[in-house]
């Protein structure tokens, strides 16, 4: 996680994949709604959630500064990486490096989370939608978005580049939906611009070692790993 724009999840999950039947249910596991009303929508963060940030940030401080001080993923405290109370990530080397061209078109997947979102999909009455911040501003901002738009190209194919289905924006608050995955532990505060609206979503946590404690995250549903989604994203969609 990065102040000014950037956010994302310091994780090294190692995230078995969960065998589902050929029905994709297990016992006592709802199947969504599959009425022909309007269809629920779940909102996916990808810094962190579908795309491994951290994974990627680490390997990158190593390769550029190797004789410099790091630390481990379960030591990580704060959100934003420039902010953990460590002080070893400091700012001007974060942000070198993660505005590097290519940083976020070549992160690596969270494990489990491609089949995960086709089963998500698959689901009668859900409609899944990836709503991710960019960091910066200008054109900084503007490769960021074209790096996320690559990866999800290479990931999940061109049909989840629709406006409805790719939505970059700083403020998530205005987006419509029903859940928001998200590892920040509070979406809907920025650390620079405030509190945005009220927002219709419901946020889901996205378990990370800096938001397992914090304050923002207490009594939320969380999601440790996409092998446990459909205990914990059905119920709340049923």
């Amino acid at each position: 996680m990065f102040s000014s724009a950037s956010h994302s999840a310091m994780l090294f999950p190692v995230r078995p994949l969960l065998l589902l039947r050929s029905t994709g249910l297990r016992a006592g596991v709802p199947r969504a709604m599959e009425s022909c009303g309007p269809a629920r929508v779940v909102l996916l963060d990808m810094d962190g959630v579908i795309a491994d940030f951290e994974l990627q940030f680490l390997r990158r401080w190593r390769e550029v500064h190797p004789d410099a001080e790091w630390i481990h993923v379960e030591e990580r405290r704060a959100h934003y990486v420039d902010m953990d109370p460590s002080g070893v990530y400091d700012t001007p080397r974060s942000h070198a490096i993660i505005t590097t061209p290519g940083f976020y078109a070549t992160m690596p997947p969270i494990p489990g989370v491609l089949d995960a979102l086709k089963e998500i999909a698959s689901e009668p009455g859900i409609e899944v939608r990836i709503c991710t911040a960019p960091f910066g501003s200008g054109a900084t901002a503007e490769q960021c978005e074209e790096e996320k738009r690559r990866w999800v190209t290479e990931y999940l194919g061109e049909e989840w580049l629709t406006p409805e289905k790719f939505i970059c924006v700083k403020d998530k608050t205005g987006v419509p939906g029903d859940i928001l995955v998200d590892d920040k532990p509070d979406p809907t505060s920025h650390w620079k611009q405030g509190k945005g609206q009220e927002p219709s979503w419901r946020h889901v946590v996205f378990t990370a070692p800096f938001n397992r404690d914090a304050p923002a995250c207490e009594g939320k549903p969380r999601l440790d790993s996409w092998a446990g989604w459909r205990e914990v994203l059905l119920p709340l969609l049923s």
